[in-house]
């Protein structure tokens, strides 16, 4: 199963970097910076960089048709919880449509061990 492990840490309304994970080797950094000012920009900037890192960087070597065989380890529980429908954040709804769509059937993990993010 291939695997996307991303960690999401505030630094502002507007900004928050994304900590991101392929496997054991392949990984980064994401710098997102919102156009607009929210207090959940971690939960924001985490949703656009996993569809960035899928369907614009394709690091999991393609783009994916479908969430089948595709695993997101998340670092927020409110990610799951918009992907099946269930979350009361609304605001977030529509930053998450493509767990909903295109994603349908990926397994969704929640963790917020930084474990894999340090350095070698």
């Amino acid at each position: 199963m291939m695997t996307l492990t991303t960690f999401s840490e505030k630094q502002s309304d507007s900004q928050a970097y994304v900590y991101w994970r392929v496997g054991t080797k392949r990984g980064g950094i994401l710098d997102v910076t919102l156009g607009f000012e929210h207090s959940d920009s971690a939960l924001i900037a985490e949703l656009y960089a996993i569809q960035h890192l899928l369907f614009v960087l394709k690091v999991l070597g393609r783009e994916p048709g479908s969430g089948n065989g595709c695993r997101l380890t998340v670092s927020k529980g409110a990610i799951k919880k918009l992907a099946l429908g269930r979350s009361d954040k609304k605001y977030a709804f529509k930053y998450s449509a493509f767990l909903r769509n295109r994603m349908v059937g990926v397994t969704i993990e929640v963790s917020r061990s930084q474990v894999f993010f340090t350095s070698d």
